[in-house]
């Protein structure tokens, strides 16, 4: 049996959502919710946009906790703050740090003025190279990686140009249907 590759479980760029990052906040927000609204079949709803330049290159992605991420600006000039707990900071620790610093305490506030102003650009994720991959990579490498990174997707590479998305979700499903197809008695 043949492995089976990334390229046979992906989702091609051509089927995934995109956007401009001359985007504004509130088109984004709609077209992934229209995104997660259209998708048919047996896979599951999408969860994020894949940004693309002028070029229509991809260069990012937005899902929902960039968009909750530019809700507060503020929390942007902190980092990471989830690294203190992986350090042994406990989460009594991690909500004083929010509260002295004035984090999270308003989100909603002038969203509306937020939605109309904010760009793409500015609150999209940037994918790390640990969030690529080589498009005739091995499924096991792909599980390997999203495992390992603990990542919900990622982008599928040929040379330089992303081809694709491999979404955890779509992993799992591919999982699932080999093992309803097993015979353990």
């Amino acid at each position: 049996m043949d492995p089976v590759t990334v390229d046979q479980v992906m989702i091609p760029l051509e089927q995934y959502p995109t956007i401009s990052e001359d985007s504004l906040l509130f088109e984004s927000v709609m077209a992934l919710e229209k995104a997660h609204c259209n998708e048919r079949g047996p896979s599951y709803k999408y969860r994020a946009l894949l940004v693309t330049d002028g070029a229509g290159r991809v260069i990012g992605k937005l899902d929902h906790i960039s968009v909750l991420h530019a809700l507060e600006p503020e929390f942007q000039d902190i980092g990471d703050i989830s690294m203190l707990t992986r350090h042994g900071l406990g989460p009594s620790f991690v909500r004083n740090i929010t509260r002295d610093f004035d984090l999270l305490q308003k989100p909603l506030d002038d969203i509306c003025k937020k939605a109309g102003k904010l760009t793409v650009r500015k609150i999209m994720h940037i994918p790390a190279k640990s969030e690529y991959i080589g498009q005739g990579a091995t499924l096991n490498e792909g599980i390997h990686q999203l495992v390992l990174g603990r990542h919900q997707s990622l982008l599928v590479e040929n040379g330089d140009r992303v081809v694709g998305v491999l979404r955890l979700s779509d992993v799992y499903h591919y999982i699932l249907e080999v093992m309803q197809k097993c015979d353990i008695t």
